[in-house]
C-alpha cells in the first residue's frame, strides 16, 4: 500500500509555542514541499529546521546562539549528520529556549534517528528510516497553556494503546489532541488525524479512517475488514476526532483495530468515553485563571493590535474569564469582540452571552462559531430523557448532591430514581462537571452551560414547577438542618450547610417573587434560624421582612412566633436593643397562644438579654433564669448554653461574680463536651471579661488568646468582638503597638460587614491608645491626646444613636481613658473637644482612628 500522509514538516504549526506562528507555518510549508520533491530528510533535521524557523532565525545566527558553525547546523538539517553530540544537543535546545516538552521531543528525535548511526564515525550509513508521516492540519494560532496536560497524555499514551481526551464542548480537546499527536510525530512516530465532526451519518466512520490513511475499498470484504488487515504490520497513532455523534461506530471499529493491530494506537476526543477495555480517559478541565487570562490577551491581540492585560483592564478581563470558566473556546469569541467593547463593556453584555459571543471563525465548523451553537450540539445528541433532567439541574445555584438532583427531577418527573443513570450519563458526556472536596462529592453545570439550559427550561414551560420542586427540596433540607443544631458539633453541623447557602438564596428569591410560594418562604425563613448569621446583614433583614409582610391570619401562629424571634436577634446584633426586645415580646405572646413551650423559652431569653443591655438587670435576670428552667438539659444542650452565658452577663451586672463565672463556666464544659467551638469561644471572651473587669488582665488576654485560637466556623462576630477586646487588654498591660494592631484589626473586619457597634467600640480603643500611649515630643503627645478626645465624642455619639450601651470592658476602658482625658484637659477642656468630636462624620472620624 503506498503512503499518502502528508510529510510531518507540513504541520509544524500544531505545536508551535507561540512566537510568530502564522509567518513561521507558511515558510516552513513552502520549505518542506520543497524539500519533500528531491528527498526524505531525517525527522530531526526537520524538527531542527521547524524550531529555528519558528524562532525567526538564519543557520547564522542560530549558529551564532548555540556557539558552533553554521555548517554543521546545515548538515544537521539535510540530514548528511544524523544526529549531534550530547553537548551540541543542549547548546541547541538552549539557544532555541524549547520548553521543557518541546524539548523532549527533540531529544527523543535525535536518539530516533540516530538509531542507525555506526559505532565508529559520526555519519550514519543507508539505508535509512523515511520520515515519520503525518496529515495533521496546520493551526494558524499559538497553543496557550495545558503544559502539564501534554505531559500527561504523552505518559499515558506510553503505557495504553488507546487514551480518550473529554470534556465540555468548547475545552480544546481537538487542539490538545493535535499538540500531543504533533509532539510524537516529532519523536519519530507516524501519525494520521482523522476528523469525524463533518459526519452526518455514522456509517461513514470506517470510510473516514480509510480516506485518512489511504486505504482503497475492496469489493470483496468489508471495508473494516480491509482497513484491519492494512495495518496489522504497522506502527500509526490514529488520532480519532470528535466522536460524540458517532460514539456507537467509533467505539464499534476502534475495538475492532486496537484487537486485530497490535502496532495501532488511538487518541480520541469526545464529549464522553468510548468505554472500551483498557481506555484510559483524560477529562480536559477549565483553564487555571491566569492561563485563561493569557489566552484571552492572546487572541484579543490579534483582533485589536497591542491589546494588553493592564492594571486597568485586568479586574475586568479576570471577570470574563470567571464568567466563562475559563472555556477557551468561549474565551476566544469573547476576545473577538474587543474591536467593538471595552473589557468593561464586555462584562456588562455577558449575561446575554448568547447572542454577544457569535464571532466565531467563519472557516471552522458551524458548531464552533458561536457559543449556542456548541452547546447546541451536545443538547442535541441527548436523548428526551436525559435532555429533561439537564433542563432541570439548571435550577440550582452553586452546585448540587446527587440526593438533591434526585429530589428536584422525581418530583418534576414524576420518576422515581430516574435520575442516578441519567445523572451519570451526563457526567459522561461533560455537560455536569464532577467537584470533590473532603470526601464529599457536588456536581455543578458551567455557567455558560447553566445559563443555556436555563433559556430551555424557559421555552419548555418547565421552569414554574422546577423551581417549586427546587424551593420544597430546599425548605426540607434546611427543617434537617435546623434539626441538627442541638446536637451536632459545629464543624460537622456546618458541613451540611456551608455548601447550600446559594441554593437557600435561590429558593428564598423565588418564594418571596411574583409567582412563588410565600407560605413555603416563611418556613423557609424560620427553618434558617441558626443560619442567618452566615448570611449578609442586609440579606438577612431583606428575608425576614419580607417574610413578615406576609403574615396573615392564615399565617400558623408557630411560624409568626419563629420569625419575631429571628426578627429580635437580628436587631440585637445590630445594636437596636428595644426593637430587639419589643420583637421578642412580640414572639412570646404568639408562643403562649400556640402553646410552644420551646419558643415561649427562646422569647423570655431574647427578652432577657434585651433587658440586662437596656439596665433593667433583675428583671433580665428573671427571665433569663425562667427560660432556662423551661428547658429540659438533656433536649437542647446548645441553646441552654446560650442561655448560661445570658444569664452569667446579668449575675455579673447584679454583682454576683461568683454566679457569673458559675454560668460561664457551666456554658464552656457543655461546649467542650459537645464540640461547639463557637460557644466556647463566646464563653472564654465573657471569662475573660470577667477577669479584666476584676483586675487579672493577665489571664483575661490568656483566655481571650485561647478564644481566638478555637476553629473559626461561621458568623465572625464574636470573633471581632475577641480581637477588639484583645486590644483592651494590651492597652492595659502598656503593650500600645499590639494594641494598636489589634484595634486596626478589629476596626477594619467590622467595616468589611457593617458591624457598627464592634465598630465603634475599635475606634474608642484607638482614641485610649492615643491619649496613652508615649509620644517622642510633648507636641506629639498633646495632638495624639486632643485626637483621642474628640474620637472619643464621636464613639460617645455614635453609641447613643444605635442605643448601643458599653459591654463590660468597653466600660472600665472608657472610665479610665475619660479620667486620663480630664486630667490632661480638665473637666471643661474635655467637654469642649468630645463636642467637637461629636459632630464628624464617619469618614472623618474613620481617618482619624487610622491616622493612631
Amino acid at each position: 500500500m503506498p503512503r499518502t500522509f502528508v510529510h510531518s514538516a507540513q504541520r509544524t504549526a500544531a505545536q508551535l509555542p507561540g512566537r510568530e506562528q502564522g509567518k513561521a507555518a507558511g515558510h516552513e510549508a513552502k520549505s518542506a514541499l520543497v524539500e519533500e520533491k528531491g528527498r526524505r530528510g531525517s525527522a530531526f533535521g526537520d524538527l531542527l529546521r521547524r524550531h529555528r524557523m519558528e524562532a525567526g532565525l538564519s543557520q547564522e545566527d542560530l549558529a551564532e546562539r548555540a556557539r558552533i558553525s553554521a555548517a554543521g547546523i546545515g548538515a544537521l538539517e539535510r540530514g548528511d549528520r544524523r544526529t549531534p553530540q550530547r553537548e551540541t544537543l543542549a547548546l541547541l535546545a538552549n539557544a532555541l529556549e524549547l520548553d521543557p516538552i518541546r524539548r523532549q521531543a527533540f531529544e527523543a528525535a535525535a536518539k530516533a534517528t540516530g538509531r542507525s548511526r555506526v559505532s565508529s564515525g559520526s555519519v550514519t550509513t543507508g539505508p535509512w528510516r523515511a520520515a515519520p508521516s503525518s496529515n495533521l492540519p496546520l493551526t494558524l494560532t499559538s497553543f496557550v497553556g495545558r503544559e502539564a496536560e501534554l505531559a500527561e497524555i504523552a505518559l499515558l499514551l506510553r503505557s495504553h494503546r488507546l487514551v480518550t481526551l473529554t470534556g465540555p464542548g468548547g475545552s480544546g480537546k481537538t487542539r490538545t489532541a493535535l499538540e500531543a499527536a504533533a509532539a510524537l510525530n516529532a519523536a519519530g512516530e507516524d501519525v494520521c488525524f482523522v476528523d469525524l465532526a463533518p459526519l452526518t451519518d455514522a456509517s461513514r466512520v470506517a470510510s473516514a479512517i480509510a480516506s485518512s490513511l489511504g486505504v482503497k475499498e475492496e469489493p470483496s470484504r468489508s471495508l473494516l475488514e480491509v482497513l484491519a488487515t492494512s495495518l496489522e504490520r504497522k506502527q500509526v497513532l490514529l488520532v480519532l476526532d470528535n466522536c460524540e455523534h458517532v460514539i456507537d461506530e467509533a467505539r464499534l471499529i476502534a475495538a475492532q483495530l486496537l484487537h486485530r493491530c497490535e502496532g495501532v494506537r488511538i487518541l480520541a476526543t469526545s464529549r464522553e468515553p468510548l468505554s472500551i477495555a483498557g481506555e484510559r480517559t483524560h477529562l480536559l478541565l477549565p483553564l487555571p485563571l491566569s492561563v485563561a487570562m493569557t489566552l484571552f490577551a492572546d487572541r484579543a491581540d490579534a483582533i485589536a493590535h497591542r491589546f494588553t492585560i493592564t492594571d486597568e483592564n485586568a479586574p475586568q478581563i479576570e471577570q470574563i474569564c470567571r464568567m466563562l470558566d475559563g472555556m477557551p473556546l468561549a474565551l476566544e469569541l469573547a476576545a473577538a469582540r474587543v474591536a467593538m467593547f471595552s473589557p468593561r463593556e464586555l462584562v456588562e453584555k455577558l449575561n446575554d452571552r448568547f447572542q454577544l459571543l457569535t464571532a466565531g471563525d467563519p472557516t471552522a465548523p458551524p458548531r464552533q462559531r458561536t457559543l449556542r451553537s456548541l452547546i447546541d450540539w451536545s443538547y442535541e445528541l441527548l436523548p428526551a430523557n436525559e435532555r429533561s433532567l439537564f433542563r432541570a439541574l439548571c435550577i440550582f445555584a452553586g452546585g448540587f448532591t446527587f440526593e438533591s438532583a434526585l429530589t428536584v427531577y422525581d418530583r418534576v418527573s414524576g420518576t422515581d430514581g430516574a435520575a442516578l443513570e441519567l445523572l451519570a450519563s451526563l457526567v459522561n458526556k461533560s455537560l455536569v462537571q464532577v467537584e470533590r472536596t473532603d470526601g464529599r462529592t457536588r456536581y455543578r453545570l458551567l455557567e455558560s452551560t447553566q445559563h443555556y439550559a436555563r433559556d430551555r427550561l424557559l421555552e419548555s414551560h418547565e421552569h414554574p414547577a422546577t423551581a417549586h420542586a427546587h424551593a420544597l427540596a430546599f425548605l426540607e433540607l434546611a427543617e434537617d438542618v435546623h434539626g441538627s443544631y442541638e446536637w451536632m458539633p459545629d464543624s460537622e453541623w456546618r458541613a451540611l450547610f456551608a455548601p447550600e447557602l446559594e441554593n437557600w438564596r435561590a429558593a428564598l428569591a423565588w418564594s418571596f417573587g411574583e409567582r412563588g410560594d410565600v407560605e413555603l418562604g416563611r418556613r423557609l425563613v424560620c427553618a434558617l434560624q441558626w443560619i442567618w448569621n452566615t448570611f449578609t446583614s442586609a440579606e438577612r433583614q431583606k428575608w425576614v421582612r419580607s417574610a413578615l409582610q406576609t403574615v396573615d391570619a392564615q399565617t400558623p401562629m408557630s411560624v409568626a412566633a419563629r420569625l419575631h424571634l429571628i426578627e429580635a436577634l437580628h436587631y440585637k446584633v445590630h445594636g437596636m436593643i428595644q426593637a430587639s426586645y419589643d420583637a421578642a415580646e412580640r414572639a412570646l405572646a404568639l408562643s403562649k397562644r400556640s402553646v410552644d413551650e420551646r419558643d415561649v423559652a427562646e422569647s423570655e431569653w431574647r427578652m432577657g438579654d434585651a433587658l440586662l443591655t437596656l439596665g433593667r438587670v433583675d428583671e433580665g435576670e428573671k427571665r433569663l433564669r425562667g427560660a432556662i428552667a423551661a428547658l429540659s438539659p438533656s433536649d437542647v444542650p446548645k441553646t441552654r448554653a446560650w442561655m448560661l452565658i445570658a444569664l452569667g452577663m446579668a449575675s455579673f451586672q447584679s454583682g454576683d461574680h461568683a454566679g457569673a463565672k458559675s454560668s460561664c463556666a457551666e456554658a464552656l464544659v457543655i461546649a467542650r463536651k459537645h464540640s461547639f467551638h463557637r460557644i466556647e469561644r463566646v464563653a472564654l471572651s465573657n471569662l475573660a471579661e470577667l477577669a479584666f473587669e476584676t483586675g487579672d488582665t493577665q489571664a483575661a488576654l490568656a483566655l481571650v488568646e485561647e478564644a481566638l485560637s478555637l476553629p473559626h466556623m461561621e458568623g465572625g462576630h464574636e470573633r471581632r468582638k475577641a480581637i477588639a477586646n484583645m486590644a483592651a487588654y494590651l492597652l492595659e498591660l502598656g503593650r500600645y503597638a499590639q494594641a494598636r494592631s489589634c484595634a486596626r484589626e478589629a476596626l477594619e473586619a467590622c467595616r468589611a460587614v457593617g458591624a457598627e457597634i464592634t465598630l465603634a467600640y475599635a475606634q474608642q480603643h484607638l482614641a485610649a491608645i492615643a491619649a496613652l500611649r508615649p509620644a517622642d515630643s510633648e507636641a506629639a503627645a498633646s495632638e495624639d491626646r486632643v485626637r483621642g478626645a474628640r474620637l472619643l465624642g464621636y464613639v460617645d455619639a455614635r453609641l447613643a444613636a444605635l442605643s448601643a450601651p458599653r459591654e463590660l470592658t468597653e466600660e472600665k476602658g472608657y472610665r479610665a481613658l475619660v479620667a486620663a482625658l480630664t486630667e490632661s484637659f480638665g473637666a471643661g477642656g474635655i467637654v469642649e473637644l468630645m463636642k467637637d468630636g461629636s459632630a464628624w462624620s464617619e469618614e472623618r472620624a474613620l481617618a482619624e482612628a487610622l491616622l493612631v
